[in-house]
């Protein structure tokens, strides 16, 4: 599960505006979480929101076609499942970054609560989580 692979699915492309960090990435398993920005139709405006989908056999799940997609979390979930995850702990030791008192949870909640934009959090993962400044 190549990271540039997750951060590439960018379908259905008049829903999803940007994929702008891994959450949480579960190798084992095969399926990973983003932060992205999605629109949920043509009345709304643009929103944060977390995907997951699974990477298995040629496209993986969910998908349209020969299209990967993402399954938008409902809102009403997103804090259950977030809570429940150990988000740098996806990281194997080695690769996991020196990042004080989970500051990428609190920037992912920032994006969620629409503080933080996701270019910012974009830059914040780049930089801090997958350490390239």
């Amino acid at each position: 599960m190549d990271d540039k692979v997750i951060m590439g699915i960018k379908s259905p492309k008049d829903r999803i505006k940007g994929v702008h960090a891994i959450v949480y990435k579960c190798v084992e398993n095969h399926w990973a979480i983003v932060a992205l920005t999605y629109k949920p139709d043509n009345n709304h405006k643009p929103e944060p929101q977390l995907g997951i989908r699974w990477f298995y056999g040629k496209n993986g799940y969910p998908a349209a076609g020969k299209y990967k997609t993402w399954f938008i979390v409902p809102r009403e979930l997103r804090e259950v499942i977030l809570d429940s995850l150990k988000i740098l702990y996806s990281l194997k030791p080695h690769d996991r970054p020196k990042i004080k008192n989970n500051a990428f949870r609190e920037k992912i909640d920032d994006f969620l609560a629409g503080d933080v934009s996701g270019k910012e959090l974009y830059k914040f993962w780049e930089e801090e989580v997958c350490g390239q400044k």
